[in-house]
């Protein structure tokens, strides 16, 4: 739905009382950039998808709706972890892709995205394409239809990204498969947890060496380290 003058004018009024000032001008400062991001590189991933009109959902309907990771944000915490280059991300719940865009900017050998839905599989396909023809990483990419509970984690994938894609159930079982793998083939490895909604679900089912909590822009990560 298009949004009035109004209806904007209202918006901004209601989180200035919710969330203070500083902290909306903050955000609408996010957004902007986010905005401009897509309008720079020709590319579709600042709107957000309800997930009622995602097109396929998992039969246990725990998934969330599509909502875009920041890329300041995100930006500031590859940074800031300095992660090995030559490392294989895999982003659970891709959504339209722009966490593989970012991080192609961050040496890793390659960048997998899961996505339940097939639509937007197909979106993050298109802006993975056209934003790594521009910028010629060497970063390779991956967008794979797949339900994360199910996916069979890979020993060459050491960087596990997570925007609260789905609830406490599924993310259960992720990390299980993460921690199977881990055993199986013992290597470091981190989880990266934006708005960590069930992160006890993750000391509960694993066992990190280490723990790190982050904050870039008003936006919440938990770091899971694992060694």
């Amino acid at each position: 739905m298009n949004k009035t003058p109004l209806s904007l004018i209202r918006a901004f009024v209601a989180s200035v009382r919710k969330n203070g000032l500083a902290n909306t001008l903050q955000y609408a400062r996010t957004l902007a950039y986010d905005y401009f991001f897509d309008l720079r590189h020709g590319l579709d991933t600042f709107s957000w998808v309800a997930r009622d009109a995602l097109d396929a959902t998992p039969a246990d309907n725990d998934t969330a709706s599509y909502q875009p990771t920041p890329v300041r944000p995100l930006r500031s915490l590859l940074q800031q972890l300095s992660l090995p280059r030559e490392s294989v991300l895999v982003d659970f719940g891709c959504g339209k892709g722009r966490v593989l865009l970012v991080a192609s900017e961050f040496a890793f050998r390659e960048v997998r995205g899961l996505e339940y839905s097939p639509a937007l599989c197909r979106v993050a396909d298109r802006n993975c394409r056209r934003y790594f023809a521009q910028h010629s990483p060497d970063t390779h990419f991956q967008v794979l239809q797949s339900d994360a509970k199910n996916y069979p984690v890979r020993e060459d994938e050491t960087v596990f990204f997570l925007f609260n894609p789905f609830g406490a159930e599924i993310l259960e079982r992720v990390i299980e498969n993460i921690q199977k793998s881990l055993a199986d083939n013992p290597r470091r490895a981190w989880i990266v947890y934006l708005n960590p909604l069930h992160r006890d679900v993750i000391n509960q089912v694993s066992d990190p060496a280490i723990e790190l909590d982050y904050e870039f822009g008003g936006y919440r990560f938990a770091v899971f380290i694992y060694e």
